[in-house]
C-alpha cells in the first residue's frame, strides 16, 4: 500500500497474475474494522490494525496467464519471493496458543522504529506494531525467553490469512463471529539480542511459576481468591491489538 503518485502510477498498471518485485518497510496503520451482526443486522465498527508493506522500489517483472504459473515461478525462487528482516522490542509479553493440531504456537507484538519517515503519515508516528507469530521450537524458546523489553532480530516472511473475529452487537448485545484478515511475521530464525531471559533465569522463572500454580490451586480449593500469576489468557486488550485467539 502507498499513498506516493509514483509508486501508485506504477502499481496502477499491475494485473492479477504479474510478478512484481518490492522492496519496503513493514508498516502498520490503525483502522475501523466493520461486520455487521448477524442477528439483527446493524453495522459495527471494531478498531484494528492493518499491516502492510510501504513500497520503497516496486517494479513489474513478468506476467502469467494463470495461478499455478504463479505458484510454480515462485516455488523455484522461493529462497528471495518473501524475505523479511526486522530489529524489534517486545512491547506485548508471548503467548501461547495449542490449535487442534497440537504444533506450538507463539504471538507477541514488537515496536519498530522507522528508518526514515513516511511523509503521507503524520510526523509523530514514529513506530510500527506488527505481531509476530512463531511455530514448533522457534515458538516454545520464544515463549521461554522473550519479555516485554526484549530485543530481538528476526529473519523471516510475511504470511497473510484468513481468521475469524468476535464481536459483541452495540444494539443487540449478541455476540457473533465475522471473518476478517490478518498479516503476520513468522521468523524463520530468531536472534535474541538484549533484555531476554538467559538459559538459567528462564528455567528459574519456570520454577517458580509451576510453584505459584500449585499454591493457586491450593489457594482456590480453598476459596481464597487473590492476584494470578502471568499466563497465557487471551483478554479483550490483546483481541483488540490483533493476537488470535486460535488458529484458522
Amino acid at each position: 500500500m502507498s499513498r506516493d503518485p509514483n509508486v501508485i502510477k506504477e502499481m496502477a498498471a499491475w494485473q492479477q497474475f504479474d510478478i512484481v518485485e518490492i522492496k519496503g518497510t513493514i508498516a502498520a496503520k490503525a483502522v475501523g474494522k466493520s461486520s455487521f451482526c448477524q442477528h439483527c443486522g446493524a453495522k459495527n465498527v471494531a478498531e484494528g490494525v492493518i499491516v502492510y508493506v510501504n513500497p520503497i522500489f516496486a517494479k513489474k517483472r513478468g506476467h502469467f496467464q494463470t495461478q499455478d504459473e504463479c505458484l510454480q515461478y515462485l516455488t523455484e525462487n522461493r529462497e528471495v519471493s518473501n524475505m523479511v528482516f526486522v530489529f524489534g522490542t517486545l512491547c506485548r509479553d508471548p503467548k501461547k496458543i495449542s490449535p487442534k493440531e497440537g504444533l506450538t504456537i507463539t504471538q507477541y507484538q514488537i515496536a519498530l522504529n522507522r528508518k526514515f519517515r513516511i511523509k503521507e503519515d503524520a510526523p509523530e508516528i514514529r513506530a510500527d506494531y506488527p505481531w509476530v507469530k512463531s511455530y514448533g521450537e522457534n515458538a516454545i524458546a520464544d515463549r521461554k525467553h522473550l519479555h516485554v523489553g526484549s530485543q530481538v532480530f528476526i529473519d523471516g516472511c510475511l504470511q497473510a490469512r484468513k481468521v475469524n473475529r468476535h464481536t459483541v452487537c452495540a444494539v443487540c448485545g449478541q455476540r457473533y463471529d465475522w471473518a476478517d484478515r490478518a498479516m503476520e511475521l513468522v521468523p524463520h530464525d530468531t536472534e535474541y539480542i538484549g533484555n531476554y531471559y538467559t538459559e538459567e533465569e528462564a528455567e528459574a522463572r519456570q520454577a517458580q511459576i509451576a510453584s505459584e500454580k500449585s499454591v493457586g490451586l491450593l489457594r482456590s480449593l480453598k476459596g481464597i481468591t487473590g492476584d494470578t500469576i502471568p499466563d497465557d489468557n487471551i483478554t479483550d486488550d490483546d483481541i483488540r491489538a490483533g493476537i488470535e485467539s486460535e488458529e484458522t
